[in-house]
């Protein structure tokens, strides 16, 4: 799998796609899958897009997470008295 498309699995993104003469499209979601030559993206109302790669433009990513994430990560809280031993 490419390896930029790999980051972006489970991520929310925008996909722009050509449509032949109609133009082209923009469609928001969370990316699900690639399995070549197809792209799969599922909407936040449920629907499931399948895009060739040939008719994708752009794969925006619209949730940025932070560059740092393993710092950013939410611990349980230790009951009172119990050592930290991380």
């Amino acid at each position: 799998m490419n390896e930029a498309l790999a980051e972006l699995m489970g991520r929310r993104v925008q996909v722009w796609s050509v449509g032949g003469s109609q133009g082209g499209f923009t469609d928001d979601g969370v990316l699900e899958a690639y399995a070549d030559p197809w792209l799969r993206l599922r909407k936040a109302d449920g629907d499931l897009l399948c895009f060739p790669v040939y008719h994708v433009r752009l794969v925006k990513l619209l949730d940025r997470l932070p560059r740092d994430r393993h710092l950013t990560t939410v611990s349980p809280e230790l009951p009172p008295g119990e050592p930290d031993e991380r």
